[in-house]
């Protein structure tokens, strides 16, 4: 599903609540009436279990391993568990 129809699903009460990325949930909240964006304090490692997804057009085998070797090259350095540091604390400022 679209975030809109994550959204719109949340404004007819067929969901609690919609788990986004911080600019994209506070981009909700600021545009639509009758949301609120909370910051949601996850405890250490769970975004790592998830992990991330890029979705591309279907047969751009291309794109994929491109993609695949930049994410590989971040995960090496641990780029992307400073990024999640850093704007997470970015967004408690915020607050």
């Amino acid at each position: 599903q679209s975030n809109n129809d994550l959204i719109l699903a949340l404004k007819t009460n067929k969901i609690d609540a919609v788990a986004l990325s911080g600019g994209v949930g506070q981009a909700y909240a600021n545009s639509v009436s009758g949301l609120k964006f909370t910051y949601a304090d996850y405890p250490k490692g769970v975004q790592d279990e998830e992990g991330m997804q890029v979705v591309i057009p279907k047969n751009q085998q291309a794109l994929k391993t491109r993609i695949n070797k930049i994410v590989e090259k971040y995960n090496h350095s641990h780029s992307f568990e400073k990024w999640i540091k850093h704007a997470g604390t970015q967004l408690k400022q915020a607050k």
